[in-house]
């Protein structure tokens, strides 16, 4: 059975932090994220019932990424280019291991400092038990 917009949304419950949803496929890895702008664009066009279907329907595949062994520079550069506002860290086999959100970047107010360091790299918050600060990742398929 697959997971609809709505079950996603309420897993992690209002404590998450990220404008993000990485979705895994069934070994774990990065293969589709569903952003807070997908469900804005959803409700802008009164498709208010699309939230019970499948979020691997709206979700983009495939989305873009950085490896977890990048430096900072490169996702600011990323986040950038594509004007996106999310962006999955991902190890060696393409499973989530954080996100940059370009919210934590503004609150550091050190963008310039941190592109101009060698020393920092792209690694986000680990997920923890709370599910508050590292990404929410959930398998597109809750199960058969």
């Amino acid at each position: 059975q697959t997971i609809s917009i709505r079950e996603a949304m309420m897993i992690g419950g209002a404590g998450r932090r990220s404008g993000a949803i990485l979705l895994l496929d069934a070994s774990g890895r990065l293969s589709g994220i569903f952003t807070d702008s997908d469900l804005a664009r959803l409700l802008q066009h009164r498709q208010e019932t699309s939230l019970d279907e499948p979020i691997e329907q709206f979700m983009t595949e495939q989305p873009v990424c950085i490896a977890d062994d990048e430096r900072l520079p490169r996702a600011i550069e990323i986040l950038s280019d594509r004007k996106i506002s999310e962006l999955p860290v991902v190890n060696a086999d393409r499973q989530p291991v954080g996100m940059i959100d370009i919210t934590d970047l503004v609150a550091t107010g050190d963008v310039r400092q941190a592109t101009s360091s060698n020393q920092v790299t792209a690694k986000s918050n680990q997920d923890d038990s709370s599910g508050e600060d590292g990404p929410r990742c959930i398998p597109i398929s809750s199960g058969d």
